[in-house]
């Protein structure tokens, strides 16, 4: 099982959240993929965001990385910023929607399972 890392990505006070297709899981992410030979983490990040969604970003940080509680792969979080981009479905089969949120409609979407210090970033953002 690879290592995945996702991109937190922000525009402004919105940040970019996908829905996974149902046969992926169908529960609302972050978009990211797994680490491929050869590529650094956060190359990862911005190949895969722009790849899912469309959206260029830079990633700007790390938030940490743990055992996803769904899908129980390994996954690491990297805050990114905006740089360019529509936000759209791109890879149809494997996501279902692609949407700009609130930090605070994003707690609510993203769950329970939402990586702590993620919320605590969204958390401070919806201030």
């Amino acid at each position: 099982m690879g290592k995945v890392a996702v991109g937190v990505v922000i525009k402004e006070d919105k940040v970019l959240v996908i829905k996974r297709a149902k046969s992926d899981g169908g529960f609302w992410a972050f978009p990211g993929g797994e680490i491929e030979k050869g590529k650094t983490i956060r190359q990862t990040v911005v190949d895969e965001v722009k790849e899912e969604t469309g959206v260029v970003c830079r990633v700007v940080k790390r938030l940490g990385s743990r055992v996803h509680p769904l899908n129980g792969k390994p996954i690491s979080y990297w805050q990114c910023e905006y740089v360019s981009g529509t936000a759209m479905v791109t890879v149809p089969v494997e996501i279902e929607q692609v949407v700009w949120l609130s930090a605070a409609q994003a707690i609510k979407q993203l769950g329970p399972t939402l990586f702590a210090p993620v919320k605590a970033l969204l958390t401070k953002l919806a201030l």
